[in-house]
């Protein structure tokens, strides 16, 4: 009986774990539904953690506040990257960019006293503390998490089928032609990080409010890299192929353990290398089995395309 319960734990631990990463990954496939390759979702998803951290725990302010705060941080840091990094470079220069955006970002948060420095934020209120409704106490977190989840999911839902969801994937398949037929770029790019910013946020301050603990080192470039592995190794067409990104991503590492566990081999899934060695095999495989993503447009494979596209359509398109 006692394993079970602990079995019921881990699986609810799990669960939250699953559903914090997926609101991260839904703000970077948000992103690259208008063409902008980010690595710089992990830092948004940090500046959503910190800004609750400070509202809830250093101001002592409701946690339901600091949600709030969280997106309106993801929504500053979008609109930075947009004016100063996403209007003046393209492709993989822009990936650069954001990258160098993560890192220096850390290195403010490792040195700067307010927000804790390298040992960061420590008891920040739980994720079951931000609503004071209480329907079943073990569970508390798990349904407040169910119903962000799904109020994303059904604002993604309906923001695909929009006239601007749709300039977004114009602007994903060729700038140019987007232009020409009336679509406004600019007003594209700022839209897409803005609101793959506060979706990030969000998820950031999800973050905090679920392990209780924040530090510099949780947002790092490591973090940035398995939120963009969600949409490309889901499927980036649709939006619920983040599903199946973060669920690989997230379960992935707990079912090499429980294989582990079963067969006696010598694998530890959460080991950092293990990790990294177990997702770049299988970038390489969905790369050249399904390019488009486990789930593309149609849900079903169809011509092989290459994830990175967006950045050679871009070199070609400006270099014509």
């Amino acid at each position: 009986m006692e394993e079970f319960e602990l079995f019921l734990f881990l699986v609810h631990d799990i669960l939250l774990e699953y559903g914090v990463f997926l609101i991260i990954a839904l703000g970077c496939y948000v992103t690259m539904m208008s063409g902008q390759l980010s690595m710089a979702h992990g830092a948004l998803a940090g500046i959503g953690a910190y800004a609750t951290a400070t509202i809830s725990y250093t101001w002592g302010l409701p946690p339901l506040l600091g949600l709030f705060a969280g997106m309106l941080g993801g929504v500053v840091g979008g609109l930075f990257l947009t004016y100063v990094v996403s209007f003046r470079l393209f492709g993989m220069y822009l990936a650069i960019a954001t990258f160098a955006f993560n890192e220096a970002l850390a290195v403010v948060w490792r040195n700067v006293d307010f927000v804790g420095g390298t040992l960061g934020i420590v008891g920040i209120k739980m994720i079951d503390e931000i609503l004071p409704i209480h329907i079943w106490e073990p569970i508390d977190d798990l349904w407040i998490l169910i119903i962000v989840v799904a109020l994303v999911s059904f604002f993604l839902w309906r923001f695909e089928m929009s006239y601007l969801g749709r300039s977004f994937r114009a602007t994903f398949d060729d700038e140019r032609i987007a232009e020409a037929m009336g679509v406004n770029l600019r007003r594209v790019k700022m839209l897409s990080w803005v609101i793959g910013g506060a979706i990030a946020g969000l998820g950031g301050a999800l973050y905090a409010h679920n392990i209780g603990i924040i530090r510099p080192d949780n947002f790092q470039i490591p973090f940035s890299v398995l939120v963009l592995l969600a949409p490309v190794i889901g499927g980036y067409t649709r939006f619920w192929g983040v599903y199946v990104g973060a669920f690989i991503i997230v379960f992935g590492p707990h079912i090499c353990d429980w294989v582990r566990d079963y067969i006696g081999a010598g694998l530890n899934g959460n080991a950092p290398e293990t990790k990294m060695m177990l997702f770049r095999g299988l970038y390489v495989g969905v790369t050249l089995w399904r390019p488009d993503g486990l789930a593309d447009r149609r849900g079903f494979p169809r011509k092989s395309v290459n994830v990175f596209r967006l950045i050679s359509r871009q070199h070609a398109a400006r270099a014509n």
